[in-house]
Order: C-alpha cells, then sequence, then structure tokens
C-alpha cells in the first residue's frame, strides 16, 4: 500500500494479508480508526491478492504509522521510502 515522506522522500506501507478473513479485519480496521489514509490505499482483494498499498507524502516514517491510526494495522504495515529516478541517474548506475 504503501509513499509517505516529505523532504523530497517518499514512502509506501504495504499491508499484506494472506487470508480473506484477514484482509476484512484490515478493511474494518481502515473503515474505522483508518478513515484519514481509507481513500490513499489501492486494495488488491478483487484479484485475489489481499495486500493494500498506499502512497503518501509524509516527514517521516512515525508520521506515516500515526496517520494509519488503527494499531493492528500499524503493526502490520511494511512501510518502505520510495522515490524516481532521471534517466541520467540510471545511466550513472552503469558506471559504477
Amino acid at each position: 500500500m504503501p509513499a509517505f515522506y516529505t523532504n523530497g522522500r517518499t514512502n509506501t506501507a504495504r499491508w499484506p494479508d494472506d487470508s480473506a478473513a484477514e484482509c476484512l479485519k484490515a478493511l474494518d480496521e481502515m473503515a474505522g480508526k483508518g478513515r484519514k489514509m481509507l481513500k490513499d490505499v489501492r486494495w488488491g482483494c478483487m484479484s485475489g491478492v489481499h495486500t493494500g498499498w498506499a502512497v503518501v507524502k509524509a516527514k517521516d516514517e512515525q508520521e506515516v504509522r500515526d496517520r494509519i491510526g488503527s494499531s493492528y494495522m500499524q503493526a502490520r504495515a511494511r512501510i518502505t521510502e520510495v522515490g524516481e529516478f532521471t534517466p541520467e541517474a540510471i545511466e550513472s548506475f552503469h558506471k559504477k
């Protein structure tokens, strides 16, 4: 689910759920305590992938966790800083 950092940084938060029942619990939590994040989350349930992803800007990882709201979802969230590359940056990787 999931980008969350400002300061030129973006993170993603991902909520892996192994089963439809766990996914439904996660959806219920998001509809309740995590309402602020619900609009930012995209779910793979309809494809049989019971995982949610979000890309949101925030100043740090703690702000991301705070925005999630639900302690159940906070504990399951996998937050990853992500970024963008220019063609020049990609080319420079080959020179290292």
